[in-house]
């Protein structure tokens, strides 16, 4: 009773946190709850006949859905939540190493799932509209983004019996979700490529051959500055020193040149309002951090 309990107030909790939740199916003596001898998605897939769209924020609607099904998991809408979910699965090739390294003392929410794996949890990027994606992705990671899509959520069962649990220190709403990194834009499926606001003319004048080399680093650029312009005061050279690390990651492996990042990220920091000293520091700091720890494994697209 305690486990079903504990999955109705999660579901709550999340919602609290404005999140949009869905209750999925569970594992039990038979299989699943579907009724299915051959479900091949044991206690992962929606109760609803919507799916994954019938995700809600509407305390009542959840308290329903729970009443009603005490022991059903959770589905965590990714797409409406704001987020971009990276699932990890080292089952089929999957590993943690694929995922770029973010700036020191900075973490992002973690999942370790039942079934072994590990989801990340990211904040969706301004201005991007993106799909679940798996044909660009290294073996074994996917990525969960969208409206219709979502994810099995802690505390949830898992069908070998073992809960979705978040990492310790790493909980959703212990700590915020980072921004996408830049350098994971290659694997992703972008449905809109958006159009150019105010904050884009920084990057108007970049060597056209740095188009023709790659063909995600313009959008990386009007991505990292785009987060940049949106952050919000007291938070801002933080933000700073995390795309300064993110494109660093470019010019480690040569798809951007050091001084030409340096110029858009001082440009853009100054306009938000920091110091000239600060920037400079944070800048040097955190594109040394992103250059010392490369892309090694950066996809053909």
């Amino acid at each position: 009773m305690r486990q079903q309990r504990r999955n109705g107030e999660a579901a709550e909790y999340y919602v609290r946190s404005g999140l949009y939740v869905l209750p999925l199916h569970w594992a039990d003596d038979s299989g699943c709850s579907c009724g299915q001898s051959e479900c091949n998605s044991v206690g992962k897939h929606p109760l609803p006949r919507q799916g994954a769209k019938a995700a809600s924020n509407d305390l009542n609607q959840i308290r329903d859905w729970w009443g009603r099904s005490p022991r059903a998991n959770i589905g965590l809408n990714v797409g409406k939540s704001g987020l971009v979910v990276i699932d990890i699965d080292p089952y089929h090739g999957g590993d943690l190493r694929d995922v770029p390294l973010t700036p020191a003392g900075r973490y992002t929410p973690m999942v370790s799932t039942g079934g072994g794996g590990w989801h990340l949890y990211y904040e969706a990027p301004p201005n991007l509209e993106i799909s679940n994606s798996n044909k660009r992705c290294p073996e074994g990671l996917d990525i969960r983004a969208g409206d219709g899509a979502y994810v099995v959520a802690p505390p949830s069962c898992h069908i070998s019996g073992k809960l979705y649990q978040f990492v310790h220190g790493r909980e959703l709403g212990a700590v915020r979700p980072l921004p996408l990194p830049a350098s994971l834009l290659p694997i992703l499926t972008i449905k809109n490529y958006p159009q150019e606001p105010e904050t884009r003319a920084l990057v108007q004048d970049l060597p056209e051959h740095l188009n023709d080399q790659h063909p995600y680093v313009q959008t990386a650029l009007h991505l990292e500055l785009d987060q940049l312009a949106e952050a919000r005061e007291g938070a801002r050279n933080t933000r700073l020193n995390e795309a300064a690390f993110n494109l660093g990651q470019f010019v480690g492996v040569g798809l951007l040149p050091r001084n030409e990042v340096e110029q858009l990220l001082t440009q853009a920091a100054m306009t938000i309002g920091l110091g000239e000293i600060e920037t400079r520091k944070t800048i040097q700091s955190g594109l040394e951090a992103g250059i010392r720890t490369p892309r090694q494994n950066w996809p053909d697209v």
